[in-house]
C-alpha cells in the first residue's frame, strides 16, 4: 500500500514538474554507477569484495597460512595484483578466480598462491563449493567438476548437466535449476551426480536457491518463495518442526527476491529491501535482539534499505543501499569482524574503512 501510494504521489510531481523525471532518471542513473561490495559468508568465515580488493577473515583453516592456529577477528586484505572475478570459500580453504582465469587457493592443506589449470578458454560464472563436491560452472551453463592436487587445479566435465543456471546440494541429493526456470533434482552417489533426474520439474520458473546444512529454499519469478527439508528448528519458515518432502510456500506477504541459509535459519531479503528471518537464533544469528531457541514464523529484522545478505553457519552478514555492511550471530572464529569477540543478537555495523588505502594487507 505505501509503495502504491508513493508511486501516485511520484507520478502526480512529475506532472506537476517536468524536470523532476530527469532528476529522477539522473539519481538513480548515478546509483548505479556507485561501486558495491560483495559480501559472502561460510561456515566460520567471512568476506567482502569491493573495487578489486579481497578481505576475509574468521576461522584461520581458510586463510593464507592456513596452518597457524590463530583466527582473523578483523578484516584481513589479500593483494593479490589482480583483478578478481569470482572467489568462494572451500571446506579448507579460499578458493580466488582472477579475471584472466589464474586461480588462487589459501588456507589449510593448500598451497598458499597461485595454481596451475587447464581453464584458460573457460568463462567461469560461478564457483560451489560443498564438503564431498566443488563445481564451476560456465557462463552458457556447463558445469565442471573440479578438484586441487597439489598446485593444479584439475577439472571434470559433466556432459549431463548442461544449461544450468545454479546448483545447490546437500548430503545425497542435489537440485539443478535451469536458464528456463525449471528445477530438478539428481541424487549424489559417491560424490558423483547421478544421470537420472526427477520424473518432471519440482518447481517451474524458480530465479533464485539457496541451501543450508538440511534444508532448502527456491525462490520463483513472482517473488513466492518456496521451503523444504528439515525443520527441526523452524528454518522453513511454515510454522512446524516436520521434516517436508516437497517445495511448500512460505506464508509471508511480501516479494521475496533473495533467501541465504545457514545451519538451521533462513534469512529473506525482500523487494522494498527488508529482512526476515526464521529458524535457530541460539547465537543471534537472526539479529532479533534476543536469544531463541527456535523461530517458526518469518520475522522483520530491525535494519531496512538492505540489498544482499549471506549466511555463515551460525552468522549473518547484510549489505545495505548506502554500503554499509551489518553482522550478528556467532563471533567465535572471528566471523563477525568486530572488535568484539562476543556473539551479537543484533545488527552490529561493521566499521571498516573497505574504501582506504591504509587497511591491514597481506601481499600473495
Amino acid at each position: 500500500m505505501l509503495l502504491k501510494k508513493l508511486f501516485v504521489y511520484t507520478c502526480f510531481l512529475i506532472k506537476e514538474f517536468p524536470l523532476l523525471k530527469e532528476l529522477i532518471v539522473i539519481i538513480m542513473t548515478l546509483m548505479k554507477q556507485i561501486p558495491r561490495p560483495k559480501i559472502l559468508c561460510t561456515e566460520n568465515n567471512s568476506a567482502v569484495l569491493f573495487k578489486e580488493r579481497l578481505y576475509i577473515w574468521g576461522d584461520y583453516l581458510r586463510l593464507p597460512g592456513g596452518n597457524m592456529s590463530t583466527n582473523q577477528y578483523r578484516p584481513l586484505q589479500l593483494n593479490l595484483n589482480n583483478k578478481i572475478a569470482l572467489f568462494a570459500f572451500t571446506a579448507h580453504s579460499t578458493m580466488i578466480l582472477s579475471k584472466s582465469n589464474e586461480i588462487f587457493l589459501y588456507g589449510q592443506f593448500d598451497i598458499n598462491g597461485k595454481c596451475k589449470s587447464s581453464m584458460i578458454n573457460l568463462k567461469m560464472g560461478k564457483i560451489i563449493c560443498g564438503y564431498s563436491i566443488d563445481l564451476m560452472l560456465t557462463t552458457c551453463g556447463k558445469v565442471y567438476k573440479w578438484k586441487d592436487n597439489e598446485d593444479e587445479i584439475l577439472l571434470e566435465y559433466l556432459p549431463d548437466l548442461t544449461n544450468v543456471k545454479n546448483i545447490i546440494f546437500c548430503n545425497d541429493r542435489a537440485y539443478v535449476l535451469h536458464f528456463d526456470g525449471n528445477l530438478y533434482w539428481c541424487g549424489i552417489t559417491q560424490g558423483r551426480f547421478d544421470s537420472s533426474r526427477g520424473e518432471g520439474p519440482l518447481l517451474s520458473n524458480i530465479v533464485k536457491l539457496s541451501t543450508g546444512n538440511s534444508h532448502y529454499v527456491a525462490i520463483d519469478k513472482n517473488g513466492i518463495v518456496y521451503s523444504w527439508g528439515t525443520s527441526f528448528d523452524g528454518q522453513l519458515g511454515i510454522k512446524s518442526s516436520e521434516y517436508v518432502s516437497r517445495p511448500q510456500k512460505i506464508p509471508i506477504s511480501d516479494i521475496v527476491i533473495s533467501a541465504s541459509c545457514g545451519m538451521g535459519f533462513t534469512i529473506l531479503l525482500t523487494q522494498d529491501n527488508k529482512i526476515f528471518g526464521c529458524g535457530s537464533n541460539t547465537s543471534g544469528q537472526l539479529g532479533l535482539g534476543k536469544y531463541a531457541y527456535k523461530v517458526y514464523e518469518p520475522t522483520k529484522i530491525n535494519v531496512d534499505n538492505v540489498i544482499s545478505v549471506s549466511c555463515g553457519t551460525w552468522h549473518t552478514m547484510v549489505l545495505t543501499l548506502t554500503n554499509q555492511i551489518y553482522v550478528f550471530g556467532s563471533n567465535k572464529y572471528g566471523q563477525l569482524g568486530i572488535e568484539s569477540k562476543m556473539k551479537c543478537n543484533y545488527p552490529t555495523l561493521l566499521d571498516y574503512p573497505f574504501d582506504s588505502d591504509t587497511t591491514d594487507t597481506e601481499n600473495y
